[in-house]
C-alpha cells in the first residue's frame, strides 16, 4: 500500500487518513494531543486498510514497547 497500490485488489486509488484524536491514538504518551501519531492507508476500491505510526513518533516504542523477541520468549514461558 505505501507504494501506491492495494496488496488486496491491486487498485491504485489509495487515500491516506490521518489518525487525529482528543488523546493519542496509539497511547504513546499520557499527554493530550491533537497530533496523530500514526495515519492509515485506505483502498477506495475495496476498503482494505493499513495503519502506520509516524515517523516522527518511532522514537518513542523502546520507552512503551516491548520487542517481539523478547515478547515471543516470554510467550514461549522462557
Amino acid at each position: 500500500m505505501r507504494r501506491g497500490i492495494c496488496v488486496k485488489c491491486g487498485s491504485d486509488r489509495i487515500y491516506v487518513l490521518g489518525a487525529y484524536t482528543a488523546e493519542p491514538d496509539l497511547r504513546l504518551s499520557w499527554r493530550p494531543t491533537l497530533k496523530a501519531d500514526s495515519h492509515f492507508l485506505v483502498c477506495h476500491a475495496c476498503g482494505y486498510v493499513e495503519r502506520y505510526l509516524n515517523a516522527d513518533r518511532l522514537h518513542l516504542l523502546p520507552g512503551i514497547g516491548t520487542p517481539l523477541s523478547e515478547a515471543q520468549r516470554q510467550a514461549a514461558g522462557g
